[in-house]
């Protein structure tokens, strides 16, 4: 797959003085072969597994649960946190999340779930798991905006029905509102990692 080292041929690696072997691990997820285009697949993959569900439930919450008192500075957060660049998370990440996330973690989760294949290998600060931790971290004030956004324009009768058959208002925020706004949730979850 990856070719001999300083080898001319078109999609093999080109510099005779890196070493097949780090190239090997740099693509790599836990000893299988990856090309670029499965890795962030991969990763972004698991992004949207994290920030998609704690988006739209912080979206409820503010939408439907939270008082009054608490929604604004709340949604000011939020906004401040959408408004960091991305060069600062990936600072951020190299500098503070990766080692820690190696040092404990990535430690806790071989010891426990060291079975399995995806938990096995060699402890990386710049790994998998920081990668998807830091973009599910920068995705969800986009995410939980834009479905908050949508939710908040949902007209009242979907409330109202749902008040009238007894729901609560986590029952009202689960079934009306998430029902009638699931489009504008899933065009969140589709720009919000952009």
């Amino acid at each position: 797959m990856l070719g001999e080292v300083g080898s001319t041929k078109p999609g093999h690696v080109y510099d005779a003085q890196m070493r097949p072997a780090a190239i090997w691990i740099a693509l790599t997820v836990q000893g299988v072969p990856c090309g670029e285009l499965r890795l962030t697949a991969l990763v972004g993959s698991n992004e949207l597994i994290i920030a998609v569900p704690l988006s739209i439930g912080t979206a409820v919450y503010l939408t439907e649960l939270a008082p009054q008192w608490l929604r604004q500075p709340i949604v000011s957060l939020i906004e401040m946190l959408a408004a960091i660049p991305s060069v600062v998370y990936g600072l951020w990440a190299i500098f503070v999340l990766g080692p820690w996330l190696r040092d404990h973690v990535e430690v806790l989760l071989s010891e426990t779930l060291g079975f399995l294949p995806l938990f096995q290998g060699p402890k990386i600060a710049v790994g998998m798991l920081s990668a998807v931790a830091v973009l599910s971290k920068m995705g969800i004030p986009f995410i939980s905006s834009g479905c908050a956004h949508a939710f908040c324009v949902v007209p009242r009768p979907p409330r109202e029905a749902a008040f009238s058959l007894g729901a609560t208002r986590g029952g009202v925020g689960g079934r009306g509102v998430l029902r009638s706004g699931r489009m504008g949730g899933v065009v969140a979850g589709i720009l919000g990692p952009g």
